[in-house]
């Protein structure tokens, strides 16, 4: 069993045109402190190879190492602003300063991304894509300096991605996964997080403090700043005394996040490197306060943070995998997987929140979002006494990524008008599924327009990640792909004890077994008739035949759940789903938003579809597969499942259905 190592070093911000190098690394020799992330300025990017030739051979001089490189200011942001000018600029800079890693022999190259301006927001999408584009190019260069990372540092505002924790995990996963596919090309991106940056919103409302924020980094955590600050993440300082009286940062608690997180790390060393802005600059009363700020704050870091971590802090690893992570060369052994990246946030639910630790307590302890009171009227319950007093035998759901989205509003009142049941909200990240959907901002401000339950159908990796935000934003139900988690029967529990209900969603090819021991969680099931991501696709071959074994699934095991069924759910395929057993019809593109009939024409042909396959018990004595060839599907020997009325006698305490 191996140890996660901590270790302390210092990033050289503070004796900006303050003190020499050599004074600094004096005093970190004489601190026992070994290591030293270089942080810029504003000639660096000038000066000749000679000058950081020179600061090298001093910093051995002094027994110090600069491990790392990392930027000061947000001099690299140039990729983020509009007109080209500022993004050759940064392109050039930024080459300059992996090549000034490499003259160093650092192992590190870091930056904060930058800075989209705030009066041009609307530019942050492309600006991103443009940034992640130049960073797959300098993965190249970095490898070829001879590096082991690049690294970012997440930031605590919108305008300067990544910020959010879906954000952090979607920049890391688009880029490990290039480096995946260029692994003897280039270096693996990770993190270098701030243990004092968290998210606080307009209000000053603290949405993820920095304890979440740090714990959503971890699997692609490589470096660390230390440094203190307050309440809403406005000032900095250090950890001398008077300082860590007003400040929150609790080094124990980061300690203890880190223990548990250890198995998850893709580094077994990790540095924190103390980061403080120093006293006034430029005054003959304050510049000599820094070495006293230094020392005290190195001292205290020396105690606090390098002591060997205890038993409960530790994180586990097996020999074996020691062993597998040995034999890999250092830039693939510490890069995520694409399992690893399919399930970013394995040790915590609910992303930012579930496993964070303050304290030794879970946020989920602190009341973060609070367990709905036993009996309360929730949003999951009120789904399910509307399905249960439903007068209609089959649900149609219309999908809003179908709809015309400048006049939602609009078409959310003529959708209640028209006898919508519930709306079906889509959610995509482009990982999952190559496309960009709705989000939770999106189900807040329908929320108050409609009295219709929201179900929201979540394709996206870590959907753990989701689940608050959308309990917050005011969905009913809430569905989460197989496919994309790897703690379903926690994530399902997360779901309910939010008040929701709780789904589970498969892809075409995914086999109904998956569903065997979380029947107990469950409240419907969704089943994809095409592969997820876009409206428009065709019926996938065995879509039919799996609603009717679905149905046989479970009600050979007592289980009465409803069957939701999302894909080319078409004026000629309705009947056969409907007699295959599909309770819930997700109406898109192919029935309620078909272009070239009105939504009034369109419900009246969805409504006599739906009665074409009733009553089921006409199609209980066709096999599953007949019911499938007589779409063009392929053939099978399971029976179709005959419920007649079942659906509508549920109870309160009846099956495993019973707590929608």
């Amino acid at each position: 069993m191996s140890r996660l190592m901590l270790d302390l070093g210092v990033k050289t911000d503070p004796i900006e045109y303050r003190y020499s190098f050599e004074w600094l690394f004096r005093l970190l020799a004489d601190e026992q402190v070994r290591w030293v992330q270089l942080g810029t300025f504003f000639e660096l990017y000038q000066l000749p190879d000679e000058f950081f030739q020179a600061v090298a051979d001093e910093a051995r001089r002094f027994g110090v190492e600069i491990r790392s490189v990392f930027t000061a200011h947000r001099e690299l942001g140039g990729f983020f602003l509009p007109g080209g000018h500022f993004e050759v600029v940064a392109r050039r800079n930024f080459e300059r300063l992996i090549r000034i890693g490499g003259l160093l022999g650092a192992r590190c190259v870091g930056s904060n991304p930058g800075a989209v301006w705030r009066d041009q927001f609307g530019c942050k999408p492309e600006a991103i894509r443009r940034y992640l584009a130049h960073m797959k190019e300098l993965m190249h260069l970095a490898r070829e300096e001879g590096l082991q990372w690049l690294t970012i540092e997440p930031m605590s505002c919108l305008a300067e991605p990544p910020t959010l924790p879906e954000e952090i995990l979607s920049f890391a996963s688009e880029l490990n996964s290039y480096h995946r596919q260029n692994c003897e090309l280039t270096v693996p991106v990770g993190f270098c997080a701030d243990v004092a940056h968290g998210y606080v919103d307009g209000s000053g409302r603290v949405v993820n403090n920095h304890l979440e924020l740090l714990r959503v980094c971890c699997p692609y955590l490589v470096e660390l700043h230390l440094k203190n600050t307050d309440a809403l993440y406005q000032a900095t300082f250090g950890f001398d005394e008077v300082s860590r009286r007003r400040g929150i940062v609790d080094i124990a608690e980061v300690r203890h996040l880190l223990g548990e997180a250890a198995p998850e790390l893709p580094v077994c060393e990790l540095v924190g490197y103390l980061e403080i802005p120093g006293p006034k600059l430029g005054r003959d009363y304050s510049d000599h306060l820094l070495e006293s700020q230094l020392r005290e704050s190195l001292r205290y870091l020396q105690q606090a943070w390098v002591g060997e971590l205890s038993d409960r802090e530790r994180g586990a690893r097996s020999g074996e995998k020691e062993a597998d992570r040995a034999s890999q060369s250092s830039w693939d052994r510490a890069t995520p997987t694409a399992a690893d990246d399919k399930n970013q946030a394995s040790a915590f639910v609910s992303g930012v929140r579930a496993l964070t630790v303050q304290a030794g307590r879970t946020s989920e302890e602190k009341g973060a979002v609070p367990p709905p009171d036993e009996g309360a009227e929730t949003p999951g319950r009120h789904f399910r006494k509307r399905y249960l007093s439903r007068s209609k035998p089959v649900w149609v759901a219309p999908s809003l990524m179908c709809a015309d989205l400048c006049r939602l509003g609009e078409v959310i009142r003529e959708l209640e008008a028209a006898g919508a049941d519930m709306l079906h909200i889509d959610v995509a990240d482009g990982h999952f599924v190559p496309n960009l959907l709705l989000g939770p901002d999106v189900v807040s401000q329908i929320r108050p327009k409609t009295e219709l339950p929201i179900d929201v159908h979540l394709m996206v990796e870590a959907p753990e990640l989701f689940v608050e935000r959308f309990a917050l934003a005011g969905a009913n139900a809430l569905a989460v792909h197989a496919e994309s988690c790897r703690h379903l029967d926690r994530v399902l529990s997360e779901i309910r004890r939010l008040g929701l209900a709780a789904g589970i969603a498969l892809n075409p090819a995914t086999p109904l077994g998956v569903l065997e021991y979380v029947l107990e969680r469950l409240d419907y099931v969704l089943l994809l008739a095409v592969n997820p991501g876009f409206a428009g696709q065709p019926l996938a071959a065995a879509a039919l035949r799996k609603i009717a074994d679905c149905r046989r699934f479970l009600a050979e095991r007592g289980v009465d759940l409803p069957v939701m069924v999302d894909g080319n759910v078409s004026f000629d395929n309705i009947p056969r789903m409907v007699a295959a057993g599909a309770d819930i019809l997700v109406a898109g593109t192919s029935s309620w938003f078909f272009k070239e009939g009105t939504l009034e024409a369109n419900v009246g042909r969805t409504a006599a579809a739906i009665e074409a396959g009733l009553p089921r018990s006409e199609f209980s004595h066709l096999r599953a597969g007949e019911i499938a060839e007589q779409s063009g599907g392929g053939c099978g020997s399971s029976p179709g499942f005959n419920r007649g009325e079942s659906a509508r006698q549920h109870t309160d305490t009846g099956g495993a259905g019973s707590r929608l």
